[in-house]
């Protein structure tokens, strides 16, 4: 869409020509561990609009899926092996120098890793 100049214009060293207009967007939810909802697409009129109404529905449906979170799962032979030998945290990758706690997903309740603890 051509954009005619204004008053304001004429001053300015960057001159207006076009403007875009959003007529579309498309967006996949994808959770740390990889699982994933199926894809959201849009094509027409107030897409700009209508995807910002849309993620602030997926950061409220996020919300609430941690509201109640998960209690951890025990400790299989295989994690508690893992836990025990853990030297760096998994998400810093700092020495975890014995300041270590299990981390676990709140959702599925399966245990991460090894994390420091963060006060």
């Amino acid at each position: 869409m051509d954009i005619p100049p204004t008053d304001e214009d004429k001053d300015k060293k960057t001159k207006k020509v076009q403007e875009q207009i959003p007529c579309s967007y498309s967006y996949i939810k994808v959770r740390y561990d990889g699982v994933s909802e199926s894809q959201k697409i849009f094509t027409g009129e107030n897409a700009a609009q209508k995807f910002v109404i849309e993620m602030l529905n997926e950061a409220e449906a996020i919300h609430n899926e941690f509201r109640n979170p998960m209690e951890m799962m025990p400790l299989t032979t295989q994690e508690q092996a893992s836990y025990d030998n853990a030297i760096n945290c998994w998400i810093c990758r700092n020495p975890l120098n014995g300041n270590k706690v299990r981390d676990h997903c709140h959702i599925t309740g399966r245990y991460r890793c090894s994390t420091l603890v963060w006060m």
